[in-house]
């Protein structure tokens, strides 16, 4: 049996918690279920969240896909896994990573992160050995040819 006080509970934390930063209907759902609520209060806790957009999983993916690009670069694998961790649906991800690198290369970003790891003003003076470099680029989830091509780039101290 659902309660209006439950329902209200349900509510008054999930904007609590929505006031320190954005969630997933997913992450939301975990929230609430540790709160101890019914499965239907959840749901229409859920349900008005959607009405009154406060949840909005498209937009968080956008933001979250933006955020990572510019401050933290990663590729392409690793946004995924990221989004999906987050809940965020399948067609979601693929639009999102597909928009999102419409408008910078993968491989720029390679290099821009490259450039903010080694900060080198000239290539001659590289102390980092290209193969650490190649493992942070497949760590931070660019394609193993980027992280190839950059690593020979490296080593044949061509990287521009």
């Amino acid at each position: 049996m659902i309660t209006n006080d439950e329902v209200n509970r349900g509510k008054k934390y999930i904007l609590f918690i929505l006031s320190r930063r954005d969630y997933t209907k997913s992450e939301i759902i975990k929230k609430l279920n540790t709160r101890e609520l019914s499965e239907k209060s959840i749901l229409k806790v859920i349900k008005w969240l959607e009405e009154n957009n406060y949840v909005n999983d498209e937009s968080f993916a956008y933001s979250w896909a933006h955020y990572r690009v510019s401050n933290k670069p990663v590729g392409k694998f690793r946004l995924q896994r990221e989004l999906s961790e987050k809940g965020i649906s399948r067609n979601i991800r693929e639009k999102v990573i597909c928009d999102v690198f419409d408008e910078i290369s993968e491989e720029e970003l390679a290099r821009k992160l490259v450039r903010q790891k080694i900060g080198f003003k000239d290539i001659n003076f590289l102390n980092i050995e290209p193969k650490k470099i190649y493992n942070l680029l497949i760590r931070r989830g660019f394609s193993a040819d980027i992280a190839r091509d950059i690593f020979f780039e490296l080593l044949n101290k061509e990287f521009s």
